[in-house]
């Protein structure tokens, strides 16, 4: 199973919708809100190179790493085999 960490702010929509397709395909993640943890904050502009939120950082078993910034515009590429899930 892939470990999965999104960095948020309490604002932003598009935050919002990932979490909700987190949770309706049951995919376990973390949630680092970067206006309240400057440690976060700063941990995401190292690995994303970027300041937009959501940031999606997937990390799977063999110790690839998927970023999803801002910047894909959409993160409905991802699918649940993305996190491990077999498809439906």
């Amino acid at each position: 199973m892939a470990k999965v960490t999104i960095y948020t702010t309490p604002t932003c929509a598009y935050c919002r919708a990932a979490k909700e397709y987190f949770k309706t395909h049951n995919i376990a993640y973390v949630e680092k809100d970067v206006t309240q943890d400057l440690a976060a904050q700063q941990e995401m502009i190292q690995k994303s190179g970027q300041l937009g939120v959501p940031v999606i950082d997937v990390e799977l078993k063999n110790s690839m790493r998927y970023y999803y910034t801002p910047r894909h515009y959409c993160f409905c590429a991802l699918t649940p085999r993305h996190f491990g899930h077999r498809a439906y």
